[in-house]
């Protein structure tokens, strides 16, 4: 039997990008026969999100939406999706974001190596093949070097810490107790599973920039501070293995 799974999927005013992005996962469902669904969570967007997401699940049966409000950030609606998933008994849990960033085509590869028997795939800007393009140099510098010395500090031997395109077992998202209301969830899922003898690996991916809307994150010296304290947590969850 096909494996169940579930492609989870945060929106915050993605009006724009919502119906590329299906059309995408769509092709990608019929072209390696997945058994895929999506469970698309409107974070309390202010303009046609939801309307769009709803009128879409119309036309591809494989689309669930869930809605948040008021907008509570991803972390929280990543975590509501990451719910529903387990409470449906889905297989494999794929984390992606709305913007267009996070390319579709990577989802049968990360079912992949899955497949091969790893428990969490984490998809990678600084393996060979993978990439950013389009990215704003400030963003690229700061996620370059914090996913260094994140590297070095924590002594996890992956080298994109904090790229939210990956996917993993249920067994996984189960086991760990997501507790972070930021964009440190990225970082906290990988220390945890880490923490917990997961098997975890990388698969190369090219990141693009957003193509339509504003992202809400922004990269200067707090989101540095933020990583730094982060880090500090990380240290501690590890220290509980």
């Amino acid at each position: 039997m096909k494996k169940k799974v579930a492609v989870i999927v945060p929106m915050f005013n993605e009006e724009k990008n919502i119906p590329p992005l299906f059309e995408k996962i769509a092709d990608i469902k019929n072209k390696f026969e997945i058994n895929l669904e999506v469970i698309a969570i409107n974070d309390g967007s202010s303009d046609n999100t939801l309307k769009s997401l709803q009128k879409l699940s119309q036309e591809y049966g494989f689309l669930h939406v869930l809605s948040l409000t008021p907008n509570q950030g991803m972390a929280q609606a990543l975590k509501l999706g990451i719910k529903e998933a387990l409470k449906r008994e889905f297989d494999y849990l794929v984390l992606m974001e709305g913007d267009l960033s996070n390319d579709p085509k990577y989802i049968p590869l990360f079912i992949s190596k899955i497949g091969e028997g790893y428990d969490l795939v984490l998809g990678s800007r600084f393996v060979k093949g993978g990439g950013m393009e389009g990215v704003a140099f400030v963003r690229a510098a700061i996620s370059t070097i914090g996913n260094f010395f994140g590297k070095l500090i924590l002594g996890i031997k992956v080298t994109d810490l904090t790229c939210g395109f990956r996917a993993g077992r249920r067994e996984v998202f189960e086991k760990i107790n997501l507790e972070e209301r930021t964009f440190g969830i990225q970082l906290e899922t990988v220390v945890k599973a880490a923490a917990a003898n997961f098997k975890i690996t990388e698969i190369p991916i090219v990141l693009h920039t957003r193509f339509h809307g504003t992202s809400s994150m922004i990269y200067n010296l707090n989101l540095i501070g933020s990583y730094l304290l982060l880090f500090k947590k990380s240290l501690f969850w590890l220290r509980k293995k």
